[in-house]
């Protein structure tokens, strides 16, 4: 186990520590126990559970569920987040590759900091949260074989020094008891960041890019990424996966940008 997980591991038992000592806050002298926010820093009281716990109320009011406004097989978003969901265009046009998808929110507010956090400062803090929502949203998914995480270009690895995406993964795979399987998708081409290109650049920025191992034959992936703005990485890798005999696919991300959004990556 590697230092960088046993870090994630242990910070939500670190954030939620007990005050062992009168700290002149409320409720300190009751017992309760008290946490500090990994995104806003702020000290709280730990009055929540379930994937956002470890976040502040404030912050945790900044990046809610999703639950109308965008399409049900990719999440693109609409401008009116109260919209029923109704199909994309895209998505009529052409069916994704993969059975099922789920994401949390919008690349926004504290979401946005959180992932940007862990992507550039390998926070562990914001991978343990991000982690949790990420385990979240694979339980609402049916049983997978292993988990797989979307793919850095190794020469991309080899400069950031690791893949926020698969630690992330990781974590939701020892939460699940399921293998991380990150030997099934490789991405062998590098290409210019999606961020730099217009939107019609990266619906083909990224032909070619992915290989499967035929490994996935048989086996029922849970495809996992931290953020999407097209879905055009996704849609590329979990074909490719399908291509080498997986015989189900389910996309999972964090946050999905909206297509005018060119903070996403």
């Amino acid at each position: 186990m590697n230092f960088l997980f046993r870090r994630m591991l242990n910070a939500p038992r670190l954030l939620g520590s007990r005050i062992k000592e009168f700290s002149g806050r409320p409720g300190s002298m009751l017992g309760l126990v008290e946490s500090r926010c990994p995104i806003c820093h702020g000290v709280f009281a730990l009055d929540h559970s379930g994937p956002l716990a470890a976040a502040c109320p404030a912050c945790r009011a900044s990046m809610p569920r999703r639950d109308a406004g965008y399409c049900p097989h990719c999440g693109e978003l609409t401008a009116d987040p109260h919209a029923p969901c109704t199909p994309c265009g895209r998505c009529l046009n052409e069916t994704p590759p993969w059975a099922d998808f789920r994401f949390h929110g919008v690349f926004e507010g504290a979401l946005r900091e959180a992932l940007h956090r862990a992507k550039f400062s390998e926070d562990s803090a914001c991978l343990a949260l991000l982690a949790s929502i990420l385990d979240s949203l694979c339980r609402e998914l049916p049983e997978a074989d292993a988990i797989v995480p979307m793919p850095l270009h190794p020469a991309r690895l080899r400069a950031r020094g690791f893949n926020q995406c698969r630690e992330m993964a990781r974590l939701a795979a020892h939460r699940r008891k399921l293998p991380i399987r990150d030997d099934l998708l490789l991405r062998t081409r590098s290409a210019p960041p999606q961020t730099s290109l217009s939107r019609r650049d990266r619906l083909t920025n990224l032909n070619h890019v992915f290989a499967a191992s035929p490994l996935a034959g048989g086996l029922r992936l849970l495809l996992v990424d931290d953020t999407a703005t097209t879905g055009t990485s996704l849609r590329k890798g979990a074909e490719a996966l399908i291509r080498a005999g997986a015989v189900r696919v389910d996309a999972v991300v964090i946050a999905r940008a909206g297509r005018h959004d060119t903070g996403g990556y």
